[in-house]
């Protein structure tokens, strides 16, 4: 979907047992929907420090821990509002459960920038930059996850 757009797509560098990262993955039938990718914080690069290193240590220095959500992408035949529901559900869970995350931040294309605010509650702490794996633009939103989850995660646990 990244190259499709016209963005730079480098997949990441393979990790054996790494497991710091997982991989959602949403199907329709016997066809890949949707990707998003959460990765704790382990001390080493998240991939938003690339372009915002200061923040990602301002959150570090509250004692905060944080899940990185990157990679969204989705097949256009099978993109709707409650798959997206559903794989940022699956996302939060995830991130509460298996890596105990209490925040959670995604370097976004400014043109998402007020989906994410609007439906999964995140808020903007990272200027306008240009993000070299992609070669586009991007900012940095941030959500506190222990919050009371927005209301689209609580319709998607319905749906």
């Amino acid at each position: 979907m990244y190259a499709w757009r016209g963005y730079r797509a480098e997949p990441p560098a393979p990790s054996p047992g790494h497991t710091d990262r997982i991989t959602l993955a949403a199907w329709q039938d016997d066809e890949l929907a949707a990707t998003l990718t959460l990765s704790r914080d382990n001390g080493s690069e998240l991939l938003c420090e690339t372009l915002y290193k200061d923040e990602i240590a301002a959150l570090r220095a509250k004692q905060l821990r944080i899940c990185e959500y990157s990679r969204l992408a989705t097949d256009p035949e099978f993109s709707s509002p409650a798959l997206l529901q559903k794989l940022f559900h699956t996302a939060y869970l995830l991130s509460r459960s298996h890596f105990d995350a209490s925040d959670a931040v995604v370097e976004v294309n400014p043109r998402h920038s007020r989906y994410y605010q609007r439906e999964w509650g995140f808020s903007r702490i990272g200027p306008l930059r240009i993000c070299p794996r992609v070669e586009a633009p991007a900012i940095l939103l941030h959500r506190n996850l222990q919050h009371t989850i927005p209301e689209s995660f609580a319709t998607a646990k319905a749906a």
